[in-house]
């Protein structure tokens, strides 16, 4: 009886079970912070790219020392440049319209969510596509 008066008080090995109980918790919630700064920052890349892109379309369009395929060459880079030099990976799309007066760029990024263990499991599913339109007036 007096040994288990004893293993009932024993307290060792207390705060290692606290421990092993709140390590995922602190885990889970450290990498859906850092996630949530990555999308962010990645939807601020994509809207730059857009809005820079269609600026200089609009500048493009008028000047007619440039072909047609030479100024959607010129605003399509225009936009990748700004991508590429903050994200890598290679699913970045960008589609040019050009309407009377008008000039539409949307930019789409694929973002992957960076979580381990679970990226081996759903492997493309975890894309959340990124999509930002910018439009320019031609003058």
């Amino acid at each position: 009886m007096n040994i288990v008066k004893k293993l009932i008080k024993d307290e060792r090995g207390q705060s290692l079970s606290e421990f092993v109980v709140v390590l995922p918790l602190v885990l889970f919630v450290i990498f859906g912070v850092l996630t949530l700064g990555v999308m962010i920052y990645v939807k601020m890349l994509v809207v730059l790219s857009s809005s820079q892109a269609a600026r200089v379309g609009a500048e493009v369009m008028n000047d007619s020392t440039y072909t047609v395929e030479e100024k959607m060459e010129k605003i399509e880079s225009t936009a990748l440049t700004f991508l590429t030099n903050g994200m890598t990976g290679k699913e970045r799309d960008v589609d040019i319209n050009v309407e009377e007066d008008l000039i539409k760029v949307n930019v789409t990024y694929d973002f992957k969510l960076i979580l381990p263990f679970l990226g081996d499991i759903f492997k493309d599913k975890l894309k959340i596509p990124i999509h930002y339109e910018s439009v320019y007036m031609i003058e």
